[in-house]
C-alpha cells in the first residue's frame, strides 16, 4: 500500500485514489493546505495498484521515446478575444478547439470556487471558456483519471492537460498506450497551496471591503507581461495586482506557495513525459518580434510525431514561426529546473497566515528578502548615475531634485526607500501649509514646455508612481486634495483645477488635452450653495480620451472609457463607454487594454 512518510514524495495527483477499487484511500489536508493520501488498512487488500500508478515512485518514462531535441513553435491565436481569455497566446485554446472539432474530449481543470480548482472533462465547445486560463493553485483531480479512461474507451480523441506530474500520473494510471490520447503539460514553477490562495482572497476582500465576484490570473488589461491578477468585487471595485505589488505574486517568487515535492520535480527537462508542452513565450531581449505585442504569446514544444500531427490541425488557425526549445529555455528556465527552497521557515509562514493578514505576512518576508539580497541603493555611484539619468544630466534639474527630495518642508518623500519626485520643465508653487506626498518614483516631464503645479494653503497632492508625459497644469485651491494612485499616466496639456477633493485610481490613462475642473471655470451660480459638495472620482483602469472634460461631482467607476471631446458630469456605472456632450452611455460590459509603460520604475 502507498505510505507517504516524507511530504516531498507526494505530488498530490490523487491517481492512487482513483485506481483503488476498494475506496480504501482518502486524502487529508495538512496545515499548509495541501493533501496527502491515507490508507484505511481495514479496506485495503494490498493489491499494490496505488504504488504502481504513483508517478513519484516511478518517474522514469524513457520508454516513451520522446525527443530530446523537439520541434518548437512560437504562436499566437489571431483573435484578440481568445488571447484575452487565455493565459498567454491561446495555445491551449487552439489545441482544445482542434480536438473538440474532431468530436473529442478535453480533460482539464476549472475554477469551482474562490480557492477550489477541480478536474473536469467535456466535449462541449462552450466549456472551453471555463477550461482555459491559468489557475495558480493545486487542482483536485479526484475522478479525472477514471473519467479520462472512460472517454478513451469510446475511441474518440482525448486531450489531457495538466502539470508535468499530473501528465505522468495519467500515463501510470492508464498502464497502456492509447493512440487516441494526447497529453499536454506546461511550464510549471510548482503547485500552489489552495489554503494560501484562500488567505490571499480574504486579504483582498478586507482591503476592498467587499466579496470577490470574479478573479483571473494573468489578466491582460494593463499588459500581459505584468503577470497581473485581476479581481472584481461586489461593490464594483477592481484590483489589478501586478508582479512586485500583488501579494500572491510576491509570495510566488518567495518560493513558499508550492508543495514540498516541487523543490525536486521529477518531470522537468527533456525528454518530456507529455506529447507536447505549452507555456509563456518570454523573450531574452527586447528585439522586435511580430508575435509579441504584449497581449500574450505562447510556445508549443512537440515532443513526438503524434504531437506534430495534432499541431497540423492548429496551423491554419494561428500565427506561428518555428524556433528551438533551447531558445525557449533561455528565457523560461522553469521548463527544465525546479524552484529553490525559501530563505525562511515554511512552517512559520503557514502558521502566520492562519492568524494574520496574508498581505502583511508576505510583505514582511518579501521586504526582508530584498533588503538582505539587494540592499536598497547600496552603491552610491550607481545611485548617482541613475539620478543623473532621470534628470537628463541637467545640473539645474539635479539641483531641483535635491531641493524637493531633501530640503523642501512641503514635499514629503522617503528617498532611501525609493520615494522621490523628479520635476523637469515645470514650476511648483507651494503655499505655506500645502503638501505633496510622494510614494515611488514620480516624474513630471513637460517635454520642454513649462507646466505648473500650484498648491494653495491647506491643499494636498498625493502621488504614487505616476508619469506626466507632457505639459501638466494642476491648480489646487485652498483646502482641495488630489490623490493620484499608482501607475496612472498623463498625456500632453492636461489641466486640473479643483476646489474640492478628487481621486484618480490606479492604472488610469488621462489622454492629451483633458480638463478636470470642479470650479465651473470661475462662473459662480447664485444657487450653488444649495448643491451638495460632491467630489470627483475616476476609478481604476479608466481611459479618459483626448479633449474630454470632467466636471464637478463626476464619478467614473472602474474600467470605463470616456470618448474624445466628451463632457462628463454625474455618476456612471463601471465598464461602460461614455460619449457626447453631455456624455451618455453608448456601450457596456467592455474589455480594453493598453500597454502600461514601466520605464520610470526606479529599480536597483
Amino acid at each position: 500500500m502507498i505510505n507517504i512518510t516524507k511530504k516531498e514524495n507526494c505530488c498530490g495527483c490523487k491517481a492512487c485514489g482513483d485506481i483503488c477499487n476498494k475506496k480504501a484511500i482518502t486524502f487529508h489536508t495538512d496545515q499548509e493546505g495541501v493533501w496527502y493520501p491515507k490508507v484505511d488498512e481495514a479496506k485495503c487488500v494490498d493489491c499494490g495498484l496505488c504504488e504502481k500508478v504513483c508517478p513519484i515512485l516511478h518517474p522514469d518514462f524513457s520508454e516513451l521515446g520522446n525527443s530530446s531535441n523537439p520541434t518548437t513553435y512560437i504562436l499566437q491565436a489571431p483573435e484578440a478575444e481568445d488571447r484575452l481569455a487565455s493565459a498567454s497566446g491561446a495555445a491551449y485554446t487552439l489545441l482544445a478547439t482542434a480536438v473538440i472539432k474532431q468530436g473529442g474530449y478535453v480533460a482539464g481543470h476549472i475554477w469551482n470556487g474562490k480557492s477550489d480548482v477541480k478536474g473536469y472533462i467535456s466535449s462541449t465547445p462552450e466549456d472551453l471558456n471555463i477550461l482555459r486560463g491559468t489557475k495558480y493553485l493545486q487542482s483536485d483531480t479526484e475522478g479525472l483519471f477514471t473519467a479520462t479512461r472512460e472517454a478513451l474507451k469510446t475511441g474518440k480523441l482525448v486531450l489531457f492537460s495538466g502539470c508535468p506530474c499530473q501528465v505522468a500520473a495519467i500515463k501510470r494510471f492508464l498502464r497502456k498506450d492509447y493512440e487516441n490520447l494526447i497529453t499536454a503539460d506546461f511550464t510549471c514553477m510548482g503547485i500552489d497551496s489552495p489554503l494560501a490562495f484562500a488567505k490571499y482572497h480574504e486579504s483582498l476582500e478586507r482591503e476592498y471591503g467587499a466579496e470577490i465576484v470574479y478573479f483571473k490570473a494573468k489578466a491582460k488589461e494593463v499588459g500581459w507581461k505584468h503577470l497581473t491578477n485581476k479581481a472584481i468585487f461586489a461593490n464594483g471595485r477592481t484590483h489589478f495586482g501586478i508582479n512586485g505589488d500583488d501579494a500572491n505574486l510576491k509570495a510566488t517568487f518567495l518560493n513558499v506557495l508550492v508543495r514540498p515535492s516541487c523543490y525536486d520535480c521529477k518531470f522537468k527537462g527533456f525528454p518530456r513525459t507529455a506529447d507536447m508542452t505549452i507555456g509563456d513565450y518570454w523573450r531574452k531581449n527586447q528585439d522586435y518580434d511580430p508575435l509579441d505585442d504584449n497581449t500574450g504569446t505562447s510556445y508549443i514544444i512537440l515532443n513526438n510525431k503524434k504531437a506534430e500531427q495534432i499541431f497540423e490541425l492548429c496551423k491554419p488557425y494561428c500565427n506561428y514561426r518555428q524556433t528551438t526549445h533551447t531558445h525557449i529555455l533561455g528565457a523560461n528556465p522553469m521548463a527544465a529546473k525546479s524552484l529553490g527552497h525559501p530563505t525562511f521557515s515554511r512552517d512559520e509562514f503557514y502558521e502566520r497566515i492562519q492568524h494574520e493578514d496574508f498581505k502583511a505576512v508576505v510583505d514582511y518576508y518579501y521586504n526582508r528578502k530584498h533588503k538582505k539580497n539587494k540592499p536598497h541603493y547600496k552603491s552610491g555611484l550607481k545611485l548617482l548615475v541613475k539620478i543623473a539619468y532621470y534628470n537628463r544630466y541637467n545640473p539645474i534639474s539635479f539641483l531641483r531634485f535635491l531641493h524637493y527630495n531633501f530640503f523642501s518642508k512641503q514635499v514629503k518623500t522617503d528617498f532611501w526607500r525609493g520615494d522621490m519626485l523628479i520635476v523637469r520643465d515645470a514650476k511648483l508653487s507651494l503655499s505655506k501649509g500645502s503638501q505633496i506626498i510622494v510614494k515611488g518614483v514620480n516624474v513630471v516631464d513637460c517635454n520642454g514646455c513649462n507646466g505648473f503645479i500650484t498648491i494653495s494653503n491647506g491643499s494636498k497632492l498625493s502621488l504614487n508612481q505616476n508619469i506626466f508625459n507632457g505639459t501638466i497644469s494642476i491648480d489646487l485651491q485652498s483646502g482641495a486634495s488630489l490623490t493620484i494612485d499608482k501607475y496612472t499616466e498623463f498625456g500632453k496639456n492636461v489641466y486640473i483645477r479643483l476646489k474640492r477633493d478628487a481621486l484618480i485610481r490606479d492604472f488610469t490613462l488621462i489622454s492629451d488635452n483633458v480638463t478636470i475642473d470642479d470650479t465651473n471655470a470661475g462662473v459662480v451660480l447664485f444657487d450653488e450653495h444649495t448643491e451638495p459638495e460632491t467630489n470627483i472620482l475616476i476609478g481604476t483602469h479608466v481611459l479618459v480620451g483626448r479633449g474630454a472634460i470632467i466636471k464637478k461631482g463626476t464619478e467614473l467607476l472602474d474600467e470605463t472609457i470616456v470618448k474624445e471631446n466628451s463632457v462628463v458630469e454625474g455618476k456612471h456605472n463601471r465598464g461602460i463607454v461614455l460619449s457626447g456632450n453631455p456624455a451618455k452611455t453608448i456601450d457596456n460590459n467592455i474589455n480594453w487594454k493598453y500597454n502600461f509603460k514601466t520605464k520610470w520604475n526606479f529599480k536597483n
